[in-house]
């Protein structure tokens, strides 16, 4: 058979992602023009060069700040099997597996995890740091319960603040997973 170009591998998984085909070349063509023509933009006559042009960097920052968040969560889909048993004080034997689909990491991660034991609702927030194009994490292994009991999965969201911390965007990934028994 035929191998693809790299170009066309990286335009498959953007698309694998849920994202149209001419995404990439859509917001490369509009950071490109942002950059030649966002300084003339804001030139205003009665301000000197310095302040606009930093006036210009603020608000690319604020911009990327807003927007970098959504496409990273994008990709992102949980895989959940919920069934079986485990001892209490030991980790679960339960699969939670998150898989980035999308062509660029997921950065800055926080999964939180709720869950019904006993009439009580907890939640268990887990920080991810990086996870690469196409990777997968289970997170059914981080998961030690203490008390005996059915324990209900009500939801898995998501949430990332990359890069500034400025806004932290949330997605629910999944809702009503199941029972695990312990």
């Amino acid at each position: 058979g035929q191998t693809m170009p790299p170009i066309l591998r990286k335009l498959g998984r953007w698309r694998h992602a849920g994202l149209p085909v001419w995404g990439p070349w859509a917001c490369a063509a509009l950071s490109l023009l942002l950059l030649r023509l966002g300084p003339q933009l804001l030139a205003l006559p009665a301000l000197p060069a310095l302040p606009t042009q930093a006036l210009w960097l603020l608000l690319s920052a604020l911009a990327a700040a807003w927007c970098l968040p959504w496409c990273l969560l994008r990709g992102l889909k949980l895989q959940a099997q919920l069934g079986g048993h485990s001892v209490a004080g030991q980790p679960a034997t339960l699969q939670l597996l998150l898989h980035n689909r999308a062509p660029w990491p997921a950065l800055l991660l926080k999964l939180q995890l709720r869950w019904r034991w006993a009439g009580r609702e907890s939640e268990v927030l887990i920080p991810v740091s990086m996870l690469g194009p196409g990777q997968r994490m289970d997170l059914g292994a981080t998961q030690v319960f203490d008390c005996r009991g059915d324990y209900e999965l009500l939801q898995v969201q998501v949430g990332c603040a990359f890069p500034l911390g400025l806004m932290e965007v949330k997605r629910l990934l999944a809702r009503q997973l199941g029972h695990h028994l312990v």
